[in-house]
Order: C-alpha cells, then sequence, then structure tokens
C-alpha cells in the first residue's frame, strides 16, 4: 500500500516526541528501528505529492528544509542549551527540530501566497532589543490585537477575559489566521487534532483556534496542505 507508514491526519495523533524520535538520526541517543525509517520516507512522499499536488515544487525546498530535518542530529543540531531551553519552553520538547517542521509549513503558506498571522495578547512586552517601536507604534499594535482579540474571542464563543489571559500566559501559539484563503465548507477539516475553525468570508481569513496545547507542527504542515486542497476545490 502506498504511504502505508506515512504520518496522516487520519491515523491516530503522535505526541511531539514520538515524532521527533521518528527523525532523529542519531542511532547512539534514538537508535532507528527499519519501521521508523518506513515511516519517514513515507511522510516524506506523501507530502510531497500532495505539495506537487497543489503546484508546489518540491524539489526547491528538498535541500533547504527535508534534508536538514532527515540529518537532523540533536548532539550537533542543539548544541547550545538556550537553543534546547526556548524549545522546551514554546514547543513542550527540548529538540530544534520542530523549528524545521515549522519552516516546512511557512514554505506551503508562503507558496500558496497566503500569510500566516499569530495572534498576540495585547500586553506588549519590548523585550528584543532590534524592535524599539515609537509611543505611537506601540499604541497601534496594542490597539491591533486587542481588535484581533475580540473578534476571536467572537468567531470561537469564548469568553474574552480567558481568551485574554491565555493569550498572555500562553508559551505557544493560541491562534493562527491563514489570510487569503477561499473555502467555502470548513466542516470538511477535521475535527480530532483538537483545533477549532472559523472562516470570514468577507477577508478570506481561516482561523485556527489551538487553545492550551502546542499542535505539533508537522500535523500543521499535513493540516494546511487539507485546507489548500479543500480551497482550490471551493474555487473550481
Amino acid at each position: 500500500m502506498k504511504y502505508e507508514h506515512a504520518i496522516t491526519l487520519d491515523k491516530p495523533l503522535l505526541s511531539l516526541e514520538e515524532i521527533i524520535k521518528i527523525f532523529q538520526r542519531n542511532e547512539v541517543t534514538q537508535p532507528i528501528r527499519g519501521r521508523d525509517s518506513s515511516i519517514f520516507r513515507d511522510t516524506e512522499d506523501y507530502i510531497a505529492d500532495k505539495m506537487t499536488a497543489l503546484h508546489i515544487n518540491s524539489d526547491e525546498y528538498y535541500n533547504t528544509i527535508f534534508l536538514p530535518i532527515l540529518r537532523h542530529d540533536c548532539e550537533e543540531d542543539c548544541y547550545f542549551p538556550f537553543e534546547r531551553k526556548y524549545c522546551l519552553e514554546v514547543y513542550g520538547y527540548p529538540c530544534t527540530l520542530e523549528d524545521m517542521f515549522k519552516e516546512w509549513g511557512l514554505y506551503i503558506i508562503n507558496k500558496m501566497d497566503c500569510k500566516l498571522e499569530k495572534v498576540m495578547s495585547e500586553y506588549v512586552e519590548v523585550t528584543n532589543p532590534l524592535f524599539d517601536p515609537t509611543v505611537e507604534e506601540l499604541a497601534r499594535i496594542i490597539k491591533y490585537n486587542k481588535e484581533r482579540t475580540k473578534e476571536c474571542s467572537r468567531l470561537f464563543n469564548i469568553p474574552l477575559e480567558p481568551l485574554k489571559k491565555l493569550l498572555k500566559e500562553s508559551s505557544h501559539t493560541v491562534i493562527e489566521i491563514i489570510q487569503n484563503v477561499e473555502m467555502e465548507d470548513i466542516s470538511k477539516l477535521p475535527t480530532h487534532l483538537g483545533v477549532q475553525f472559523a472562516y470570514r468570508r468577507e477577508t478570506k481569513e481561516l482561523y485556527m483556534y489551538y487553545g492550551e496545547k502546542h499542535l505539533p507542527w508537522l500535523y500543521r504542515v499535513l493540516l494546511f496542505l487539507h485546507i489548500f486542497e479543500l480551497s482550490i476545490l471551493s474555487v473550481k
């Protein structure tokens, strides 16, 4: 059976730790069994074929995105403690491999002429020395974040104050928005991922509420591909 071992949306969900152990190539610390090799090879082929069906040239990303994933070795690629600490805080697992899956997802979004927006808390902390907004710019950012939060509260029927608290305190992404995507029927989107969806037809924006848990980026890659498959069908 083609893609027999691939990780797909219609199979039982794997944890981020399970995904990383499958793709981790360090045979000393994380031995790769024959079945695991079949899983990541079938998963690569499965995703590549879906990208090709969406007219995304998989050859362009192979060397820059997939090979680094395939060759990932925690002893070499997760060498710095601050990287491991960051990944543990944001993703719940101290491995930079998740950032590579994130690159894959963002690559697909970009190739489909869309943008991915993370809904941010209105409580803006300026901690990046390269980000030094004026008072007016900071006020605009805070106002925009407030409006987005209220909008999401209405769309997902979530009380505003708990949502504001979650956005402020969560280390991972709570809500993302795919911009410039056409959808006809979001009821066809998967319900078992723990993700809630809402769509604004007038702005062509698909809202995805992840809640209190981090959705592994490999599943977001698969989810994005499914969304764009449905989007193409809706505009035919």
